[in-house]
């Protein structure tokens, strides 16, 4: 007989509230998070520094050479000839 687990010791059982709990709790500091005021007294002031001019210049398009492609192999023609004969030009 198989032992059964005791109600105790079910970890299915609280699961879902757990991880309900636990989003909760971290969307609950994350809203205090962003609502937090964070700033401090002081008001900085930011100088803006003169921006540098950019001069454009215009920049030739290059073309790319189309090479012509091979010429094509030249077709070879099949002789039917006898194959003794074949064997005897080729000299083996």
């Amino acid at each position: 007989m198989a032992l059964r687990k005791t109600p105790k010791a079910n970890l299915r059982k609280d699961y879902a509230t757990t991880v309900q709990l636990g989003l909760i709790f971290t969307l609950g500091l994350l809203i205090l998070a962003f609502r937090a005021d964070m700033t401090t007294g002081e008001v900085e002031q930011f100088v803006m520094e003169e921006q540098e001019i950019v001069q454009l210049e215009e920049i030739i398009q290059t073309e790319q050479i189309v090479k012509p492609p091979p010429p094509p192999r030249p077709r070879r023609t099949a002789v039917r000839t006898n194959q003794k004969r074949c064997i005897r030009a080729n000299g083996r």
